[in-house]
């Protein structure tokens, strides 16, 4: 069996980055839940930002506010999480259903 090895930190960028290269949808280089309108936002590498009422995902549509508090970026961007409640959404199937093209 091949021995396996934890890469280096310059190897895991590498690795972003050629992962980012390859996507080619829109990825995610920030997100939040803002309190003021109770919308996650998530800002995207196309110099523009996507903002959803939580209420119209089924993933979300349970969670608190503290719940929503706490948003993780994977990956290069191709995914967020929310670690508080162990979601995992893809940005692309997230856009793609927020703009009505799964439906």
């Amino acid at each position: 069996m091949g021995q396996y090895r934890i890469p280096t930190a310059a190897e895991a960028a590498q690795a972003r980055e050629a992962g980012a290269q390859r996507a080619t949808g829109p990825l995610a280089v920030a997100a939040h839940f803002d309190p003021t309108t109770g919308r996650i936002v998530i800002e995207l590498d196309r110099q523009c930002s996507i903002a959803f009422d939580p209420a119209v995902c089924h993933h979300l549509s349970a969670a608190s506010r503290y719940e929503l508090q706490e948003i993780e970026i994977l990956g290069a961007g191709t995914a967020i999480n929310f670690p508080r409640i162990d979601v995992s959404l893809s940005l692309g199937n997230l856009v793609a259903d927020l703009l009505g093209v799964l439906k």
